[in-house]
């Protein structure tokens, strides 16, 4: 069976989406997610002791590069008793600067440096191996899984109208390894507060002819940053209206949500949209798999 490892950095809005997807059974046998903790957050520890309850494997990253957490050497919210449970894994980061230690004791190794192949030893059998798009680490390593970042880097507002619908990917029909990880459709940028924006943009996962791609529906007021609300709903219309010339499209948990949001005129905040689209592209890429790579 191909696994799905979404690639996360523990915001808020992530954290939840897992949990929602866990707590209402939504989340398929084919989707294992991978945690960045960003913050010393008690929904992290919410999110690891809902899956060991569940008795669902989770990736949780123990050297994460980015945000706060690594600053924080006495947690407020620890892992620690969690950790003896086979359904929570350590993944390493690998780098130049890793323990020979942490990196044999780890049970995930993502690898995204072709350096470190200088340095430290093989993988052992027993370890995922998990890379980035470096043709000198496929050579070299036997890799299991693959790690990618399909959504447009650098994008503003006009280029999403120029170009409304973006490929993200078709290893959930042809994928040949083990599995396959991206960084979901947040993409592997991190901003620790992230930056106000003249518009409001819908991503919504979308299955086409054995393809996964990205349609954009972006808000028409691009004058200032305010008025998130109305933007929502600019966007959220013309998403409504593309629904509806296409029946086809699958439903999930996320999405029905998104739609009622819309229907009611209920703006529930960004945090919470974002945690809609994601749950959607989630639970859709899990059930794809469910489908198409059963054993």
């Amino acid at each position: 069976m191909t696994i799905y490892y979404p690639y996360l950095r523990g915001k808020q809005f992530e954290l939840q989406a897992l949990l929602a997807l866990l707590n209402t059974q939504q989340l398929p046998a084919t989707v294992i997610p991978i945690i960045e903790p960003v913050r010393d957050s008690r929904y992290l520890v919410d999110c690891v002791a809902a899956f060991v309850t569940a008795r669902r494997p989770l990736i949780v990253i123990v050297n994460p590069q980015v945000g706060t957490y690594e600053q924080h050497r006495q947690q407020r919210f620890p892992l620690t008793k969690w950790w003896a449970s086979p359904w929570l894994r350590a993944g390493l980061l690998v780098s130049e600067t890793v323990a020979l230690s942490d990196y044999q004791a780890a049970a995930v190794l993502i690898y995204t440096q072709p350096t470190v192949l200088l340095r430290l030893p093989a993988p052992q059998p027993q370890q995922l191996v998990i890379v980035g798009p470096s043709h000198r680490l496929w050579r070299q390593l036997n890799a299991q899984v693959t790690l990618t970042d399909p959504v447009p880097r650098g994008w503003d507002g006009a280029d999403y109208l120029l170009q409304p619908r973006t490929f993200f990917g078709d290893q959930p029909w042809f994928s040949d390894t083990v599995g396959f990880s991206d960084f979901v459709i947040a993409g592997a940028g991190y901003s620790e507060k992230g930056y106000p924006l003249p518009y409001v943009r819908l991503s919504l996962s979308v299955p086409y002819h054995r393809q996964l791609w990205l349609q954009h529906f972006i808000s028409t007021d691009f004058s200032d940053f305010k008025q998130p609300k109305a933007k929502y709903f600019s966007a959220g219309t013309q998403l409504m209206a593309w629904l509806a010339e296409h029946p086809e499209m699958p439903s999930t948990q996320g999405l029905q949500a998104l739609e009622q949001s819309l229907r009611e005129q209920h703006f529930p905040g960004l945090g919470k949209v974002k945690q809609w689209l994601l749950m959607h592209h989630i639970e859709l890429v899990g059930s794809i798999l469910s489908i198409t790579k059963q054993p």
